[in-house]
C-alpha cells in the first residue's frame, strides 16, 4: 500500500510525493478477517492507493481510498479481494 499526498490544489509549489507504508500480511477465510484503518491527520484531504498482492507476488486487488481532512477509513480485505474478482485469494500482503 501507498499513501500518496496530492498535489496542493491551491497556488503552491508543493510536489506531489509518494510515501509508501507496508502491512506486513493478510489473511482472508473461514476463520480470519482483515480490515486495514487508514487515518489522515492532516488538514489537507488525500488519498491512499492500497495494493494487495498474493503471497507469489501477483497483484490480487487495488483501490484508491479518499480521505476529507483529519478523516479515517476502513478497508475490508475480503470485500476488496471480492471486488476484484480474488475471493480464493486467502492471504498475501500490501506492500
Amino acid at each position: 500500500m501507498g499513501l500518496t499526498p496530492p498535489a496542493a490544489s491551491k497556488a503552491s509549489s508543493m510536489s506531489q510525493m509518494q510515501m509508501p507504508i507496508a502491512a506486513a500480511l493478510f489473511v482472508e477465510d473461514g476463520d480470519f478477517t482483515s480490515t486495514l484503518i487508514l487515518v489522515n491527520g492532516s488538514s489537507l484531504s488525500t488519498y491512499a492507493d492500497v495494493t494487495l498482492r498474493r503471497l507469489d507476488g501477483t497483484t490480487a486487488a487495488t483501490i484508491r481510498v479518499q480521505f476529507a481532512l483529519h478523516s479515517q477509513q476502513q478497508v475490508k480485505i475480503g470485500a476488496l479481494l471480492a471486488s476484484a474478482g480474488a475471493a480464493g485469494t486467502t492471504s498475501g500482503s500490501s506492500p
